[in-house]
């Protein structure tokens, strides 16, 4: 089980170059944070909790279990960090108690084999699959048995034509 902190405050930009005015800056809160291949992220009890601000907004971080393509794993041909010649292979999201959404946002290599079954995530988030562009598949995708989410959405960037559950 993993808990957040009530009542957080930020004051300043997450750069500290000056005090925090909008709800656009993230702190980088996850619940938890993963990258890779051949990964079970199963059981798991999380609360997250957003930064508030003095202007009186909440902050865009608090996110449950993710991954996104600027957050350094894997290797590239020059041996440094780099979620850009990766792949994300065998990945289990199951049967996780979470209070905000599931992510692999923005992806750019190729998905297969991802299983998000079995999550409770107590009304407050959804389930988000997007690759950044249309270069690479996402093959063998199952969003199965899922409870108390508010949505599931697949497609490729965050900003244009996505494939959703909802009916028009």
């Amino acid at each position: 089980m993993k808990r957040d902190i009530q009542g957080k405050m930020a004051w300043i930009q997450a750069t500290g170059k000056g005090l925090n005015t909008n709800n656009s800056a993230t702190f980088e809160n996850r619940g938890l944070n993963f990258a890779g291949e051949n990964i079970i992220i199963e059981d798991n009890d999380l609360e997250v909790i957003r930064h508030n601000f003095y202007s009186g907004y909440a902050s865009v971080d608090g996110e449950g279990i993710l991954i996104q393509w600027q957050d350094p794993w894997g290797f590239d041909a020059n041996n440094s960090q780099s979620g850009a010649s990766t792949r994300m292979y065998d990945v289990t999201i199951y049967n996780n108690k979470i209070n905000s959404y599931i992510g692999i946002y923005d992806i750019t290599v190729p998905i297969s084999n991802l299983h998000i079954n079995n999550n409770d995530l107590q009304g407050k988030g959804n389930v988000l699959v997007f690759q950044k562009c249309p270069t690479y598949r996402i093959d063998n995708l199952y969003i199965e048995w899922n409870k108390n989410l508010t949505g599931i959405y697949v497609g490729y960037k965050v900003s244009t034509r996505y494939i959703c559950n909802e009916r028009k």
